[in-house]
Parts: C-alpha cells; sequence; structure tokens
C-alpha cells in the first residue's frame, strides 16, 4: 500500500528561520491535514491487518496494538548504499531529513511512524480537555519554535512536535528493541506528567 508524505504548502529548511506569518500558514495547513492523515494511519492498518478501522479509536488501549503492529509489520531498518539514501531524500521535503538520516528507517516506515506521532498526540488531545494544538514563535531558542505542538490551557504544559515524540521509540526500535507497549507507555508518561500539572 502507497504511504505519502505530508508535504507542506512550502518548503522549510529550518523553523527558526521562518517568519511567525509563515508558521500561521504551516500551523493552518497541518492542522487541516490531521483528518486525512488520521485516515490514511486507518486505511494502511485495516489494508495490512484486516482489522477494522474502528480499532483506532483514540482510546489508550488503541496504541498497543498500533505499535504492534507498526514494529511486526511496518518498521523496516534500512543499512543501505550512501548513494540510495542521498536518493530517498532527494525526493523528500527537507524538513524530513533529520529523522530518516537519525534512524536509519526507510522513508515509508518514516510517514508511518509520523502519523503515529500524530495519532498520539490526537489520543492524548481527546482524553485531556485542557490540550488544544497551537504553537510558539518565540523564544527562538526553543526546541519546537514555530512547529505544530500541543498546549494546555494554562500555557504550562506542551508536548513538542508529535514526529519528535515518537523518536524515542523508533531510536529503540533500530536498536533492537521491539517492545509492542512502548508507544502506550509514552502515552502514559505524558499523560500523568500533562494530568498532573494542569
Amino acid at each position: 500500500m502507497d504511504y505519502p508524505l505530508m508535504h507542506p504548502p512550502f518548503e522549510i529548511n529550518d523553523f527558526e528561520e521562518i517568519t511567525r506569518k509563515e508558521a500561521r500558514i504551516h500551523f493552518e495547513w497541518y492542522i487541516g491535514e490531521i483528518p486525512t492523515r488520521m485516515e490514511l494511519l486507518r486505511k494502511a492498518y485495516h489494508f495490512t491487518t484486516g482489522c477494522s478501522e474502528k480499532d483506532l479509536d483514540y482510546s489508550p488501549e488503541s496504541l498497543i496494538p498500533l505499535w504492534e503492529w507498526f514494529v511486526n509489520d511496518i518498521a523496516e531498518v534500512m543499512n543501505r548504499p550512501k548513494e540510495e539514501l542521498e536518493k530517498e531524500l532527494a525526493e523528500t521535503p527537507k524538513w524530513v531529513h533529520e529523522f530518516i538520516r537519525a534512524k536509519k528507517l526507510s522513508v515509508h516506515s518514516q510517514g508511518v511512524s509520523m502519523d503515529m506521532g500524530l495519532y498520539l498526540a490526537e489520543t492524548l488531545r481527546k482524553n485531556i480537555e485542557s490540550l488544544f494544538w497551537g504553537f510558539r514563535s518565540t523564544p527562538k531558542n526553543l526546541y519546537c519554535v514555530n512547529r505544530p505542538i500541543l498546549m494546555d490551557t494554562s500555557d504550562r504544559a506542551f508536548i513538542y512536535a508529535p514526529a519528535h515524540k515518537l523518536s524515542i521509540l523508533n531510536y529503540k526500535l533500530v536498536d533492537g528493541e521491539t517492545d509492542i507497549n512502548g508507544l502506550y507507555k509514552l502515552y502514559e508518561i505524558n499523560y500523568e506528567r500533562l494530568t498532573e500539572e494542569a
């Protein structure tokens, strides 16, 4: 099954360098893409497992079969020649390059992983009333500056860009750790931190 990557409305080389107006345009595009990305993830899950798309209902428990599916059926760790890697990088948006280089996962695996990060964020948002999507343009040295993030109504707690949350699990996966409860545990850690701060 083909799994296309997200393509922003304009090229972003460095989130730290874009203007607040550009960050707003990117943010509105990103939020508008969430339903499409979640539908794509559901269809891929259904297509490869035969399970119902309705199983991905944003319940914390749904994170367990989702991660198990990724670990067992989707994740493809690559030891590619430099020329092949460079060719794949040339065919993908620059903002995805750091993830592809660092994690050694195929582009297809990265696309699914990024949407799983989004699914994790949406699961948290739907289970914690105070969370909403937003972005920050200052301070410029903020790791997630100008990127879509989950924030809470008090503006105290926030979650970095969803794809970054999955990087923890992806690094472990590349190193051979295949705990099928990994995504659920990541949810629990963030849920506890966010509800304690609320």
